[in-house]
């Protein structure tokens, strides 16, 4: 039995150019209300922040951001925990910031998806005579969360997801904080510990999916990790349960265009899922403004980013999914563009999977016909080698490495800025 067709009342509306889609990210808010006396800030962003010129929070800083550089996006995704401890008060507000984010940025949608600080799963409004209800808040939003559209919306709380198409893109939204509230006593880790995706849910939406038409890019929208962190110094039992089995379904879809975009974390990064050619992206967005314990996540800031997919590179692949992350890190006095150094760099790129040693053949090739004694990642990639645009950054550095041990060519790597880094012709005994 099929469990409903996706919404695709809108399949003839175009939201992307006929080139790019660019989806703008917001990760991780946690708006916070009041605050114990002496307790410290879960976030840089209070309900009570202000967009304000004169306000010094990463909300007012944004608009700031948006304004000065003209930044626009098709899509706003949203991947949850937009309040703090299911504060009712940051709530509202991180809903009221998300439109207005929206708005700087003239997306014509939005997508967002609960988080488990969205909802009360631990019962804290029961402690205070109120009746128990995990998203009872969440659903008296206005307008509507996530959805501002009914079947939509219905859709997403009934059956844990939901899948939007139009041209050029497909986006499967899922609820993966859908048992929250709920414990069995037989469970050893509580259920707001971790995600879900059930088998029922992952069922349904494998039959859905098969009733749809093909689209050059396919998002995975949920909160939590499919996968667990291996970076983490303790061990990560928060990762969606039946989300490696979401990573193999997807895979197996013939489009094989696919990237899932979480929170949950506050860890940026992106990396290949597992599997095998056609293994999705895995897109770890950060937080936007919580206060990061950088005594677990080192290295980690607070981010926005625009990705932009590059709709012509994947017609002239005819397949595949390209693109380019435009990030911003956030400090108090503002935001700026993120430093090589960052886990998610500005101008960093995805889709091109090619191994470090056939690129580091590729770059040698090239530099060995040039007549400069050197150049720049930054010449090569516009002069030759455009595919470089669409690598993992950290795989660049590898590519280097690999230049300068495999075929001893002489490599200047610039850590502050990749791009630059420094490239030398061979001397001709070792052509």
């Amino acid at each position: 039995m099929i469990a409903g067709k996706a919404d695709t009342k809108r399949q003839q509306t175009r939201i992307s150019t006929n080139s790019t889609l660019r989806v703008a990210i917001v990760s991780d808010l946690h708006v916070f209300g009041e605050i114990k006396p002496g307790a410290a800030a879960p976030s840089w962003l209070p309900a009570s922040a202000s967009a304000a010129a004169t306000a010094d929070n990463p909300l007012a800083h944004l608009k700031q951001l948006i304004d000065r550089e003209a930044i626009t996006a098709d899509i706003l995704i949203v991947p949850g925990d937009i309040t703090n401890a299911a504060s009712n008060v940051g709530l509202t507000a991180a809903w009221r910031f998300v439109q207005e984010i929206k708005a700087w940025l003239k997306a014509k949608e939005l997508f967002a998806t609960v988080g488990n600080h969205d909802l009360d799963s631990r019962g804290l409004e029961e402690e205070t005579g109120e009746d128990f209800d995990p998203k009872g808040n969440v659903l008296l939003l206005h307008p509507p969360f996530p959805y501002d559209h009914e079947h939509r919306d219905n859709k997403y709380w009934a059956r844990n997801f939901c899948i939007t198409q139009s041209n050029d893109v497909t986006i499967l939204n899922i609820n993966s904080c859908a048992f929250h509230g709920y414990l069995s006593e037989k469970q050893t880790i509580e259920e707001y510990k971790h995600g879900r995706i059930s088998s029922v849910t992952r069922r349904q939406i494998e039959q859905e999916l098969q009733t749809l038409s093909k689209t050059q890019i396919n998002i995975v929208l949920m909160h939590h990790h499919p996968l667990q962190h291996k970076e983490f110094k303790f061990d990560d039992h928060e990762a969606a349960k039946g989300g490696t089995d979401l990573v193999k379904m997807i895979e197996a879809f013939p489009s094989a265009n696919w990237i899932i975009i979480h929170g949950h974390r506050h860890a940026p990064n992106m990396m290949v899922g597992p599997g095998g050619s056609t293994a999705p992206y895995i897109f770890s967005a950060g937080s936007f403004s919580v206060s990061i314990d950088t005594r677990i996540l080192k290295n980690c800031e607070n981010q926005f980013y625009v990705v932009e997919f590059d709709l012509d590179e994947t017609r002239r692949r005819r397949g595949g999914i390209y693109g380019t992350i435009d990030a911003w890190t956030w400090s108090p006095s503002g935001w700026f563009a993120s430093p090589p150094s960052s886990k998610i760099p500005m101008k960093s790129g995805f889709g091109v999977r090619a191994q470090p040693h056939e690129l580091a053949q590729r770059i040698y090739d090239h530099i060995s016909k040039m007549a400069p004694p050197f150049t720049t990642v930054a010449e090569i990639t516009n002069d030759a080698l455009q595919e470089l645009r669409f690598v993992l950054p950290r795989d660049i550095k590898l590519t280097l490495e690999h230049l300068k041990d495999e075929f001893q060519v002489r490599v200047t790597i610039n850590e502050s800025a990749l791009e630059t880094s420094q490239v030398f012709r061979p001397p001709a005994g070792k052509l």
